[in-house]
C-alpha cells in the first residue's frame, strides 16, 4: 500500500523518524473544534494528524515521539492488508465483501457498459478489457454499492425510527474517511459506503447509535441505555468495528480509490472507527 515518501506540499505535512532511515510523513490538520492532537491512519494509509487551536510545536514533538511505536505497527497492518488484497483491475476477476460474505466479481465486453447483480456474483460489463474503462467501472460498482447500502439502511432506519418515534430529516450515503456515520444540527445522517462489506449486525448498530443522537446528544450512560434498547447486542457491533473496520475501509479504498467526502464542522455526532486506528 503506497504513501507518499515526500509529499510535494510539505507545509502541510509533518514528518517523524521511525528508525533505521525510515520516515513517516503525515497529513496535518489544524481543527478549530479538536480539543487535543489527534493521531489517526486513513484506509490508503496516510497517516493524519489533527491539531487543536494554539497547540505550542513542543507538545506536538512530544506526542510523535511518544506515538513512534504505534505508528509503526498501524502502517505494518496496512501494509499487510495491502500485500494480501490487490486494487481492482479491469479485466481480472475479484471478489469483495458485500455484508461481510465474499462476493465474486466478473468482467464482461459489453457495447453497452452496466454492471449486473446476478444470484451469487456481480458482473461488470465494459467496452474494453483495458485500464481506461476502470473509472468507469468504478463509478458503476460505487452507485451499486450505494445502492444496497442505502436499501438496507432505510429498511433499517424506519423500523428503528418507529420505536423511536422520531426520524432523521434526510439520509447521505458516502465514503467517509475517518467516521462511520454522523448527524448533523440539521438531523441529516450520514453513513460511510464502506458499511456494505460490514455484517449486517454492524449496519443495525451504526443506525442506531446515530438514531439515538436524535434524542439524546451526548455519548451520557443515558445515551448508551437508549442504544441498547434499540440493539440489545450492540457490544458486539461496537467492539468488532472497533478491531475489524479499518478493513472495511480499505477494501472500500482498494475497490473504489481514495475517499473524497470532507468531513467538517457540519458533522455532528460523529462515531469513528478509531481504538486501534487513532490515538490521542
Amino acid at each position: 500500500m503506497s504513501r507518499p515518501a515526500r509529499p510535494s506540499n510539505a507545509s502541510s505535512w509533518l514528518s517523524v523518524e521511525l528508525g533505521g532511515g525510515r520516515v513517516a510523513w503525515m497529513r496535518r490538520v489544524p481543527s478549530r473544534r479538536a480539543r487535543r492532537l489527534r493521531l489517526s491512519v486513513e484506509p490508503e494509509g496516510v497517516l493524519r494528524l489533527t491539531l487543536p487551536p494554539r497547540v505550542a510545536s513542543r507538545s506536538v514533538e512530544r506526542f510523535l515521539a511518544e506515538s513512534r511505536g504505534w505508528i509503526i505497527a498501524r502502517l505494518a497492518e496496512l501494509d499487510a492488508l495491502g500485500a494480501r488484497r490487490a486494487p481492482l483491475k479491469v479485466g481480472v476477476g475479484d471478489e469483495f465483501l458485500l455484508r461481510g460474505r465474499p462476493w465474486p466479481l466478473v468482467w464482461r465486453v459489453s457495447a453497452e457498459p452496466r454492471l449486473l447483480s446476478q444470484p451469487g456474483w456481480l458482473e461488470l460489463h465494459v467496452a474494453r478489457l483495458n485500464d481506461a474503462e476502470l473509472p468507469l467501472a468504478r463509478s458503476l460498482l460505487r452507485d451499486f454499492l450505494s445502492a444496497e447500502l442505502r436499501r438496507d439502511a432505510l429498511r433499517i432506519g424506519r423500523k428503528l425510527a418507529a420505536r423511536l418515534g422520531v426520524a432523521p430529516a434526510a439520509l447521505r450515503i458516502r465514503p467517509l474517511r475517518s467516521l462511520w456515520g454522523s448527524l448533523s444540527a440539521a438531523r441529516r445522517m450520514s453513513l460511510d459506503l464502506a458499511l456494505i462489506h460490514a455484517p449486517p449486525a454492524v449496519l443495525h448498530y451504526v443506525i442506531a447509535h446515530e438514531l439515538a443522537h436524535l434524542k439524546i446528544r451526548s455519548h451520557s450512560s443515558r445515551f448508551w441505555q437508549l442504544v441498547a434498547e434499540l440493539d440489545p447486542e450492540f457490544e458486539h457491533a461496537r467492539e468488532w468495528i472497533r478491531s475489524q473496520g479499518i478493513r472495511l475501509k480499505a477494501e472500500l479504498y482498494r475497490l473504489l480509490g481514495s475517499p473524497s467526502a470532507k468531513e467538517g464542522p457540519g458533522e455532528a455526532m460523529p462515531l469513528r472507527f478509531a481504538r486501534g486506528w487513532a490515538r490521542s
